[in-house]
């Protein structure tokens, strides 16, 4: 049995001033004021560019993309030297917006996780 998929509804991605967090060659600095929202792809590094190249709507959003992450405790090594999970990304994001406490609060979840993941793995 094969389930036919979902098909994306990409109205919301055509909402005025839409970003989408995603590494861009160019490094455009960021949105003078905060977008009203920004799409966040998550899945791995493979699945996100593929999520990019499939759906239009995507293509034409401006990108925010950010510097490369200062060395930290992660699950995994990431598959290209500034990659990061999908919340190390967010809380990043939050902080080049201007919401620290947001940004602080997810960075607080992430090594909480880190740490319990390792306890489990000793």
């Amino acid at each position: 049995y094969a389930a036919t998929p979902a098909r994306l509804d990409e109205a919301p991605l055509e909402r005025p001033d839409t970003w989408v967090l995603f590494p861009d060659m160019e490094r455009r600095p960021p949105p003078a004021a905060p977008p009203a929202q920004v799409v966040v792809l998550d899945g791995s590094w493979h699945q996100a560019r593929r999520m990019l190249h499939r759906i239009p709507a995507l293509q034409k959003l401006p990108r925010i993309s950010l510097a490369p992450p200062a060395p930290g405790d992660r699950l995994r090594k990431p598959p290209i030297p500034s990659g990061m999970s999908t919340l190390e990304a967010i809380a990043a994001v939050l902080e080049l917006l201007g919401e620290p406490y947001n940004a602080q609060a997810l960075r607080a979840l992430h090594r909480d996780a880190v740490a319990r993941m390792r306890r489990l793995g000793s």
